[in-house]
């Protein structure tokens, strides 16, 4: 290794990665001491930056953490996890806190691997115009409704069902969305990096209509309060942030606009004089949202009586039961990890030769034969463009810079 390079990092930063690493492989300071035989004060002293690490040491901590050494020398991203916006009561979050700074050290780390293989590429997203909204002062309905209208117009939507969110928001917003595993309660975590802009995580084990919710929840944080970081939190509602308030009801306006659902519910009364359960399961499949969310929807706009699901609940409607009545058929969509862009740049710098079969097969952090069948069965997704400025000497010269 390098001795220079070792001299020139920054002790603080790499004593937080180092930290970061150690609390994501689920071991204490001690466990850590103990395997490297070294005193606990000096496993302290290097992860707060007091103390200047040898190459040798740095090569051993990257073993033991399952990493390579090569991730502790990468720029650094700004993901940190400085005083989170939680959706409910923050005691949500001291129990699930060590889940969360988990999940957090995980999109950082995914983070880094986009802006490597960006640079391996030599190509740079180009940067989506997306406005920023400052709703302080404006009732938070108000402001939901008025955002979403907005969005939905500048993103060409009209009010019609959004069929595919994540393609929409990565495509037309530069928004860098993953899916990860999490717990049940928390259903998304977004950050904001500098050079790679808005980042979310959405939690891959909720069924598809939740991620939707999820994700235009997340969404919401991006257009409103860019430059923080967010937990999406599942609890019984007590006190809620503003800015959380808003992203729920904004979810609820930008995925199911108030006119369309209207039309939707009279256009039925109109047709069979009266509105079931069946109803709300079949304008829940149409927008693609839960029939509890789509209750709360029609209670919201004084369509059906407020405390509907409650009661419908009470009486043991099940939805599923409605829905194999009705017919509906519901695809299970298994969501990638991964952006479609980070895909795409892993597939170009492979079949160009600028990294391995063992390096994509890590950046995709699947084993070879698995990457091999990826990239066997994902050859229209490496045709598609890749939205960016190339950044190579040659392609700069063609365009100018």
């Amino acid at each position: 290794m390098d001795l220079d390079i070792i001299s020139k990092l920054n002790s603080l930063e790499i004593g937080k990665e180092l930290a970061g690493a150690r609390k994501a492989k689920g071991f204490t300071q001690s466990d850590v001491a103990e395997l490297l035989s070294i005193a606990r004060t000096t496993i302290i002293a290097i992860e707060k930056g007091e103390r200047k690490l040898k190459p040798s040491e740095l090569a051993h901590f990257a073993e033991i953490y399952g990493r390579s050494v090569k991730d502790f020398l990468r720029k650094d991203i700004s993901l940190e996890i400085q005083n989170p916006q939680l959706r409910f009561h923050s005691s949500s979050y001291e129990l699930q806190k060590e889940e969360v700074e988990k999940l957090i050290i995980e999109l950082k780390k995914l983070c880094k691997n986009y802006l490597e293989l960006e640079e391996i590429c030599k190509f740079k997203k180009i940067g989506k115009t997306t406005p920023t909204y400052n709703i302080q002062g404006i009732p938070i309905n108000d402001a939901a409704q008025e955002i979403s209208k907005k969005e939905r117009v500048r993103l060409e939507l009209g009010e019609l069902p959004i069929p595919d969110l994540r393609d929409l928001l990565e495509d037309k917003t530069g928004l860098n969305i993953f899916y990860l595993p999490m717990s049940f309660k928390i259903s998304g975590i977004y950050s904001y990096d500098r050079e790679l802009g808005g980042c979310i995580a959405i939690n891959s084990n909720h069924p598809e209509s939740k991620r939707r919710a999820s994700l235009a929840h997340e969404y919401a944080h991006y257009l409103e309060n860019r430059f923080s970081i967010s937990v999406s939190l599942e609890e019984s509602k007590k006190k809620i942030p503003y800015s959380e308030l808003f992203a729920e009801r904004f979810a609820f306006h930008f995925l199911v606009p108030s006119s369309a659902l209207k039309s939707k519910y009279y256009e039925i009364k109109q047709s069979t004089g009266v509105f079931t359960p069946r109803d709300i399961v079949s304008l829940a499949y149409y927008f693609g949202i839960s029939f509890q969310a789509m209750t709360y929807r029609l209670e919201s706009l004084d369509l059906v009586a407020r405390g509907l699901y409650d009661r419908l609940k009470k009486n043991k409607i099940k939805p599923s039961e409605i829905e194999q009545e009705l017919g509906i058929k519901k695809e299970v969509k298994v969501e990638n990890k991964f952006p479609k862009q980070y895909l795409r740049l892993a597939m170009q710098a492979y079949y160009d030769g600028l990294i391995s079969e063992g390096s994509f097969s890590k950046y995709l952090e699947l084993d070879r034969i698995d990457a091999r069948d990826f990239l066997e069965k994902n050859k229209e997704l490496y045709e598609e463009p890749i939205y960016g400025v190339d950044l190579s000497s040659k392609k700069l010269e063609e365009i100018g810079v």
